[in-house]
């Protein structure tokens, strides 16, 4: 399925990751125009609503579910990371 998120991630856009929550809900993470971008879907992918933009480079993205948290590290490669909850 083709999906665009606003702020520039398409469904092939390279960093792109999608963690699934449950039902129809997934939390999405990858490059926007500038930086990184974290999105949610709550109808599969219908409708994708963008919750954050960092201005970090895109890069390394790595996410996990835990209990009733999303867990989100990002990192460029270099030394400049972040790592953000949502609860």
């Amino acid at each position: 399925q083709a999906i665009s998120p606003t702020d520039g991630a398409t469904a092939l856009s390279p960093g792109l990751r999608a963690l699934y929550w449950d039902g129809t809900s997934y939390f999405l993470v990858g490059p926007a125009t500038t930086g990184q971008a974290i999105w949610v879907t709550l109808d599969d992918f219908v409708t994708i609503v963008k919750l954050y933009t960092t201005v970090l480079p895109a890069g390394r993205i790595t996410m996990y579910k835990h209990n009733s948290r999303v867990l989100v590290s990002t990192n460029n490669g270099g030394t400049v990371g972040a790592f953000y909850i949502i609860q």
